[in-house]
């Protein structure tokens, strides 16, 4: 791991600037790519390997498109505690920047409710570059407030399927690591293909 580590920090010193390239590489140092399931969700699976597809799969029906303006969110925040706010955004040219405290497995942000149809199959497309710690990125069934499918971001752009339980779903971006955490959330749609 170290070699390919060193590898990917001399081409990432030529591509990315020396901040982004330190945070990748002591993301790699002290992960070994594997993501645990989360425990207090559930019992449901973190990234089923079937649902995978190639992030260049063209979505119809666009049904949600996150905004990474967090002047006009169509998210919220989620604080772990009420009183301390442990999540923080900002816009910037690349996209939305979050950077939070929460605990491992608690929820950063949280969608709004977003219209589905049941039994229909759903695409969750994103562009987000995770920089610090991990995270990963849940559907909730809304009506019924139970996990439906999580994704660990392990690559910078990927997508993944669900099946919709019911008419109302929430995409929900949670920490899976040990705090803080910090990733750039350049793109997050949600459609039929």
């Amino acid at each position: 791991m170290k070699n390919s580590t060193r590898i990917i920090g001399n081409l990432a010193l030529v591509v990315l600037p020396f901040g982004i390239t330190l945070g990748i590489l002591n993301y790699l140092d002290s992960h070994s790519g594997s993501v645990s399931s989360n425990p207090a969700a559930n019992q449901s699976q973190t990234k089923a390997a079937d649902n995978s597809l190639p992030s260049s799969a063209v979505l119809k029906n666009i049904a949600f498109t996150f905004s990474v303006d967090s002047r006009s969110p169509n998210w919220t925040r989620a604080a772990y505690d009420a009183a301390i706010a442990d999540t923080f955004t900002d816009t910037t040219k690349e996209g939305l920047l979050v950077r939070s405290s929460a605990p491992v497995l608690q929820f950063e942000l949280v969608s709004t409710k977003i219209g589905t149809k049941p039994m229909e199959t759903y695409i969750i497309q994103y562009d987000i570059m995770v920089t610090q710690g991990a995270i990963v990125v849940g559907v909730l069934d809304a009506a019924h407030d139970k996990w439906v499918m999580q994704h660990a971001i392990t690559q910078h752009q990927d997508s993944f399927r669900f099946s919709a339980p019911s008419d109302a779903t929430k995409i929900v971006i949670y920490n899976n690591s040990s705090s803080p955490s910090t990733a750039m959330i350049a793109n997050l749609v949600m459609g039929q293909d």
